[in-house]
C-alpha cells in the first residue's frame, strides 16, 4: 500500500502536512533542521503494526480451529445417533473419516482405464450439431474427465466410488475419527 493511499484512508491525520522549522544546535554549533518522524518512516511503523495484528490474528484463528477440532470430536463421541437436531441451530450430521495412505495409483489408473474401455462410464454430451445430432466425448477426453475428477493431488473417495471403484483396494486405510458438519439450519 501506498503512501499516498494510506494517507486517504487517514492514517496520517495526526500528522503535521509542513515539516516545522524547528533547528537545533549541533556540537559544532551549526544549526540542523529538527524533523518531525517522515511519512516513509510511518508506513513502516504501520506496516510493523498492521503485521502484528496480522500474527494475533493468525494466532486466534489457530487456537480456534484447535478449540473447534476438541468440540467436534466431543460432540461426535456424544452423538447418539448420526443426526441430531438442535433447537435454534439446526441439524448435525456425523460422519467416519478414515485416512487413506501408501495408494497403489497404477492399480488405481488400470481399474479407472479398465473402466472406461469396457464402457462402464457415461460419455457425457459434448454439444448438439446444428442438425440436431449430438455429439459425445472421444476417449481421450473421456479418460481425462475422468481422471481429473479422481485424483486431484489425492484420489477423490466419492468420485472413485461413482466409478465403482472401491478406494481401499488401493491404499492402507486407517480410522481417523469424525466429521460433524451442519447439514441444515
Amino acid at each position: 500500500m501506498t503512501t499516498d493511499e494510506l494517507a486517504d484512508m487517514g492514517f496520517y491525520d495526526d500528522l503535521p502536512e509542513e515539516e516545522p522549522d524547528v533547528y537545533e544546535e549541533t556540537n559544532e554549533g551549526l544549526q540542523a533542521p529538527l524533523r518531525a518522524p517522515r511519512r516513509e518512516q510511518m508506513v513502516m511503523a504501520t506496516a510493523i503494526e498492521i503485521a502484528q495484528q496480522l500474527n494475533t490474528v493468525r494466532e486466534k484463528i489457530k487456537a480456534l480451529r484447535a478449540q473447534e477440532a476438541e468440540l467436534e470430536e466431543s460432540l461426535a463421541a456424544e452423538m447418539p445417533e448420526k443426526l441430531l437436531q438442535v433447537p435454534g441451530v439446526g441439524v448435525f450430521e456425523r460422519n467416519k473419516k478414515d485416512d487413506r495412505k501408501a495408494w497403489d495409483h497404477e492399480g488405481v489408473f488400470s481399474s479407472l482405464l479398465a473402466k472406461i474401455r469396457a464402457g462402464e462410464v457415461k460419455r457425457a454430451t459434448l454439444e448438439i450439431t446444428e442438425d440436431g445430432e449430438m455429439v459425445e466425448e472421444d476417449d481421450v477426453a473421456l479418460t481425462y474427465r475422468v481422471l481429473s475428477s479422481c485424483a486431484r493431488p489425492e484420489w477423490r473417495v466419492t468420485d472413485l466410488r461413482a466409478y465403482g471403484i472401491q478406494p481401499d483396494e488401493f491404499c492402507v486405510k486407517t480410522p481417523a475419527g469424525y466429521s460433524v458438519k451442519l447439514v441444515t439450519k
